[in-house]
């Protein structure tokens, strides 16, 4: 069992984590630039985004997609995928991911393997949300 120093509940900020990615997405343009603008991009790893531009262009991407990948922005080794969790109105509720291990999990197979398994749960989940 890997441990990355955090416990359930634990808060960081959102740059560094994919649900930090993909619930920003959900929000309108003007919101979306509000809070980016108010929002301090601290470094974690030498691969954190720290700019501004292209946190709105990976939240931006992450709209296009549906969900994202984040790749050793909060510790070397991990990387984590989510997407958001949205009612029957289409409204954001939430988020679901998970955090693994680059060495045994790659993008690709991130994308073609549990992408896919995200948004089916995320699917069953629409009617309770």
């Amino acid at each position: 069992m890997v441990s990355i120093g955090f416990e359930v509940g634990a808060r960081v900020p959102a740059h560094v984590v994919t649900p930090g990615v993909v619930l920003p997405a959900t929000l309108p343009d003007d919101e979306l630039a509000a809070w980016a603008e108010a929002h301090e991009f601290s470094a974690f790893t030498s691969r954190t985004v720290t700019e501004r531009r292209r946190f709105l262009a990976e939240v931006r991407a992450a709209r296009v997609h549906d969900y994202w990948i984040v790749e050793q922005q909060l510790d070397a080794g991990l990387t984590g995928v989510a997407l958001a969790l949205k009612d029957r109105r289409a409204r954001c509720k939430g988020s679901i991911g998970m955090t693994l291990q680059v060495a045994a999990w790659p993008r690709e197979r991130i994308a073609e393997l549990l992408v896919p398994a995200l948004r089916e749960v995320a699917q069953t989940l629409r009617p309770i949300l």
